[in-house]
């Protein structure tokens, strides 16, 4: 397979995988905004983002290991450090 289709579908693959994990793991930012904050789960809130973040960060890093394409693993990174702040921001956590 070329590089740039390697770096290609590991992209899509990673940004269709955080994009799932994140809701699953957090709901949404709606949600942290209001029912969260209602029953003071903050601190709750904000180790389920550490664990999204840390589960992305780690399939990111086995998908460029198997894939031998390190740009896809940096994009996961970046893309899960992305949206920890959207999270963190639109949840009003920070």
């Amino acid at each position: 397979m070329p590089e740039i289709s390697k770096t290609a579908f590991g992209i899509g693959i990673i940004s269709i995988f955080e994009s799932q994990v994140f809701p699953f793991m957090l709901s949404s930012a709606f949600t942290a905004r209001t029912v969260v904050k209602e029953k003071d789960q903050e601190d709750e809130v904000k180790d389920d983002i550490i664990w999204a973040v840390g589960i992305s960060i780690a399939f990111s890093l086995l998908l460029a290991y198997l894939l031998n394409d390190w740009a896809s693993g940096i994009y996961g990174i970046l893309f899960a450090i992305l949206l920890m702040a959207v999270y963190e921001y639109r949840g009003e956590l920070i």
